[in-house]
């Protein structure tokens, strides 16, 4: 149960910082998309 709960909470860190790397994108028109972060399931 504990690894279901860190997996649902790494799912929600892992989009939150997508959201802020996407909002920094549009602001800055920086290629930041392009980092290599793991766990990236969009694009």
């Amino acid at each position: 149960m504990n690894a279901l709960i860190h997996a649902l909470i790494d799912a929600l860190v892992d989009a939150f910082i997508d959201a802020l790397i996407g909002g920094f994108v549009h602001a800055g028109c920086r290629p930041l998309r392009h980092l290599p972060r793991p766990g990236r399931r969009h694009l």
